[in-house]
């Protein structure tokens, strides 16, 4: 299982917000056993940026985008192929407001 790592270096290409002229994006790596995806598209997820590091939530919107090996899916998609078959996921979302802004599975 891979740990849960900041991926830092995705800011610089994924779309957000602009905070001081920055883009506030927060990338995180882990597996699928660790992560419940939204129960709607407009649901919440909760997670944890390490072991020890307080839970957070963040909300999907309609914007949220779904992957599944770079290919843009559903939701209900990306949950049914998760079932048959775990994988490492990215999850990136806004930190300013904690919205989704994508989940890809890889």
């Amino acid at each position: 299982m891979r740990k849960l790592v900041p991926l830092v270096a995705l800011l610089a290409l994924s779309a957000g917000t602009a905070f001081g002229g920055k883009l506030v994006i927060n990338a995180l790596e882990m597996h699928s056993a660790d992560f419940t995806l939204p129960e709607t598209t407009t649901g919440t997820v909760n997670f944890k940026r390490c072991g020890k590091c307080p839970v957070e939530t963040a909300r999907a919107t309609a914007s949220t985008v779904y992957e599944l090996y770079k290919r843009p899916v559903t939701l209900s998609e990306l949950r049914t192929a998760l079932k048959r078959k775990p994988a490492a996921l990215a999850v990136l979302y806004r930190m300013e407001d904690k919205t989704l802004v994508r989940i890809s599975a890889y």
